[in-house]
């Protein structure tokens, strides 16, 4: 048998209180943590979810070999391609974690699932809008300049028989909110080169009264 002196007794058990404590702790986080991430990425999930937006990318390109990193030359057309990006929620919550996983984690992994039910974006897009640094085509800096751009839209994207529509940007939001679950907008202007010849464009998405932005990267100029 072990026998400890006083000041050795006093110190395991400290130690030993201090252990406890811990498993105390970190096993309930860790139960949690666990539980978060198998539901996040883990499996197939049941149920319907719909698409909450998160953010709008933007960026532009033309097909003058001259474009950087940093520059688009422009010498007939501009294109901007726009990706709205979403997180998927469940429509209803029976799990006390759904709500704070589908909030953080994007449920990609669950494309192709049986009863995986993607419904579309929650809301409705209401507009879009374009506008410059500088005048452009006789329109003020920060002025609306959509109507100078045609957006491409496909319809039966996922479909063999996949058609290309092009149609100006009230259009666009129309049949956004039709299909619900198309997140991609390619957008392009062959206006003839404005008088103001650089430009820094700024893409805004509005939806149920919140505003997303997507400011280019790169500065356009006119040849």
């Amino acid at each position: 048998m072990l026998f400890l002196k006083p000041v050795q007794h006093k110190e395991f058990y400290k130690g030993l209180y201090k252990m406890i404590y811990k498993k105390l702790i970190i096993l309930p986080a860790g139960f949690i943590l666990i539980h978060i991430f198998y539901i996040g990425c883990c499996g197939c999930k049941e149920g319907t979810f719909h698409r909450d937006i998160t953010a709008l990318r933007g960026y532009e390109l033309s097909h003058v070999g001259l474009n950087t990193r940093d520059t688009v030359f422009v010498a007939d057309t501009l294109f901007a391609d726009l990706n709205i990006n979403y997180d998927y929620i469940v429509k209803n919550n029976a799990n006390p974690f759904s709500s704070l996983v589908n909030k953080t984690y994007a449920l990609s992994c669950n494309n192709g699932c049986d009863n995986f039910i993607d419904s579309g974006f929650k809301y409705k897009f209401d507009s879009l809008t374009i506008t410059s640094n500088n005048n452009f085509k006789g329109i003020p800096a920060g002025q609306n300049i959509a109507s100078f751009f045609t957006a491409m839209y496909y319809n039966n994207i996922f479909a063999s028989n996949t058609t290309i529509q092009y149609i100006s940007i009230p259009q666009l939001i129309d049949s956004l909110n039709i299909d619900r679950r198309n997140s991609a907008i390619s957008l392009f202007t062959n206006t003839s080169a404005p008088t103001y010849k650089n430009h820094h464009f700024k893409y805004t998405l509005f939806s149920d009264g919140k505003v997303y932005e997507a400011n280019s990267p790169r500065i356009v100029i006119w040849q």
